[in-house]
Formats: C-alpha cells, sequence, structure tokens
C-alpha cells in the first residue's frame, strides 16, 4: 500500500490568472542559474516561447521587469534577475516553506487526531534492509 501525504502548491493569482507560483519561480531560478531565458527553456524542457510568454505576463501583471537583458553579442544575448524578482522569489519560498508547515501541522490535528483515521493515513516507515 502506498502511504499517504500532503502536496501542496501555492499560487497567487491577478483576478482568474496565476501569476506568481512553482512555474514562475522555477523558470527565473533557472534564469538566474543559466544566465538566459533561452538556456533556462532547455534546462526545463520546456519551449523558448513558452517560456517567454510565462515571463511576459508576470512583468505585464506586475507592471515592472523581472529581468534585465542583454541582446545578442559574440556570446549571444543574457539575461539576469531584477531585485523585484529576487524578492518575489525569496518571499515565495518562505511563503512556501512556512504554509507547508501549517497545513502539515493542521493535517496531524484534524486527521491523525482521530485514531481510527490515524491507523490509515498515518505515514508508514518502510524496513531498510
Amino acid at each position: 500500500m502506498d502511504s499517504f501525504h500532503l502536496k501542496m502548491q501555492l499560487k497567487i493569482l491577478a483576478g482568474d490568472e496565476p501569476v506568481l507560483g512553482p512555474g514562475l519561480v522555477t523558470l527565473l531560478t533557472h534564469i538566474q542559474t543559466t544566465g538566459s531565458l533561452r538556456r533556462a527553456s532547455k534546462a526545463m524542457g520546456m519551449s523558448y516561447a513558452k517560456c517567454w510568454r510565462i515571463l511576459a505576463h508576470a512583468e505585464n501583471t506586475f507592471g515592472k521587469s523581472l529581468t534585465k537583458k542583454t541582446i545578442g553579442g559574440p556570446q549571444g544575448g543574457s539575461s539576469c534577475l531584477t531585485p523585484l524578482a529576487l524578492n518575489l522569489m525569496a518571499r515565495y519560498e518562505a511563503f512556501s516553506t512556512q504554509s507547508a508547515a501549517a497545513v502539515q501541522q493542521l493535517y496531524e490535528t484534524i486527521f491523525l487526531s482521530d485514531p481510527d483515521l490515524s491507523k490509515i493515513l498515518a505515514p508508514t516507515s518502510t524496513p531498510k534492509e
């Protein structure tokens, strides 16, 4: 039997459209690591156009740039993150981490405090060989 566990994904919406969540944060992290949107898209296994749309949507929604771009040159273009992008990433990660801890505590309080449910839902450890 599979063990039960929680999975949570937080997204901040503008209207009905996600504007900040794990997708944008992952993209920004790859831009920071690789130094370009094109290399970030390759690292993520996504098309450049899709990554560009995600970034453009966020920038249009926030009304501010999340990257500083250098066009062309012998090595090709490059991108680095703006202070706003770095701030959003850091705060999203803190928000996500603290939310996960709070949800875990609620799960334990609400579900695992019930003796019948805790027998079913409690995480089980597999014996090590």
